[in-house]
Parts: C-alpha cells; structure tokens; sequence
C-alpha cells in the first residue's frame, strides 16, 4: 500500500512557493530545492545568473514558475535527451519564439512548436493542417512511452465545427526511454477549402507510461566484497 501510493503521488506536480526580490540563479536554485528537478545553468555565463527579479510564487507548479521566469530573464529550454537535468541557455533578442503556445497537465509540459498548412496532393476539397508539438515531463520523471489515438484531439477554428482529423483510427505509442526527456509528434487535420484559419482552439489527451517511484540505490565498501559476484 505504501509503495503503490508513493507511486502515485510521484507523478503529481511538483509545487513551489517563493516571494520576494533576488538573482536570477537564487530563484533557479530555490525552484530546484523545492521541487527536485534539476537545473542546468552552465550555459548561462557569468552575468545573466546575477540578474535581479522579483518573485510571487504561491504553490505554483514547476512548469509555471519556471516559463515566470524563463521569459522575463530572456531564456529558453534546451533539452538534452541523455542528461538527468534541464538545461537552459540564453534566448537571442532578435530571435523568433519557439513555440506558438503551451500548456501543462500535471508534471507534464505540452507545446505547440509549429502550425503549417499545405494542399494534398490529388485532393481540392480540403487542405492538411500539421500541428507540430512537443511533450516534456519534469526533469525528476522518467517517462516510456506517451500513447494517443488519431482522434484523441479536437481542433476547432473560432467556434465552428471541428476539424476532421487526418488520420482518426491511428493509435499511435512512441518510446520516450532512448532519451526520455522531450518527444516531438505531429497531428494533422483536414481543412475545407473554403474555411479560412485565423484562431485554432486544440483540445486533447496523451497517455504517458511514466516509471514511478524511483528509488536511489547507494553501494559502500564495495573494495570489502573483492571477488564476490551478487546480482
């Protein structure tokens, strides 16, 4: 029983509460502490970690505090499928944002990256929407595979009636464990020719395996056990 609940609550959002005016790399520092996710900021050079900001986290999510303060210093996720920390490096002033929009949904992070439309080859009814997204776990989370079906998302323009998806009886299960801390997907719907996209609403669910519970295993006195094979 307690195995299985400290499973469960493993894969809850991790929270944080802090207030109050402080470096930058204090307030990473802090999130880090709180929540058990790991920082990287060596990419940050020398001055941008003593940037000072001022803070109001009330039992904020790790995703939340973390986009506060990522987009006010200026910075941006870069996602290192081997490492066990999440990196984050300066954002250019001139550079273009990589992502259309985000959300989260528990300790996960999904972002739209791109939306591009083109016509199909043969067909002139309708037009193919790919929407380009991509889903990050808490960097304290080890995830296996995320599940969805072709018809597990709906996309609307405005108010009107939902996009047909392109491929509504796919299932598709992509592993995650080769790398495990960021996956790319696509999905693609079809637009009429007559409508004319401004505004898409996108509403869906994924399926994540996740590896709950992890526990550390420390060995000491190992030179003790020379010539002993225990498995």
């Amino acid at each position: 029983t307690l195995e299985r609940r400290k499973a469960r609550e493993s894969v809850l959002p991790s929270h944080v509460t802090l207030t109050g005016k402080m470096p930058l790399a204090e307030i990473l520092a802090e999130i880090s502490r709180q929540t058990g996710n790991a920082l990287n900021l060596s990419g940050l050079g020398p001055a941008l970690p003593k940037q000072i900001l001022s803070v109001e986290f009330s039992q904020a999510t790790f995703w939340q505090a973390l986009d506060d303060g990522t987009s006010r210093a200026h910075l941006r996720y870069a996602f290192d499928a081997g490492a066990d920390s999440l990196a984050l490096v300066p954002r250019p002033a001139d550079a273009l944002p990589d992502e259309l929009t985000s959300s989260t949904s528990g300790p996960f992070r999904i972002a739209v990256e791109g939306a591009r439309l083109r016509r199909v080859a043969g067909v002139r009814d309708y037009r193919q929407l790919r929407l380009e997204l991509s889903v990050a776990p808490e960097p304290r989370l080890r995830p296996l595979f995320l599940k969805y079906a072709g018809s597990d998302a709906v996309a609307r323009v405005r108010e009107g009636e939902p996009l047909t998806p392109r491929n509504p009886d796919a299932h598709y299960e992509l592993p995650l464990s080769a790398g495990g801390r960021h996956l790319d997907f696509t999905l693609d719907f079809q637009v009429p020719i007559t409508v004319e996209l401004a505004t898409i609403s996108v509403r869906g669910k994924f399926v994540v395996q996740t590896a709950a519970g992890t526990e550390r295993i420390q060995f000491t006195d190992l030179p003790r056990a020379a010539g002993v094979a225990r498995r």
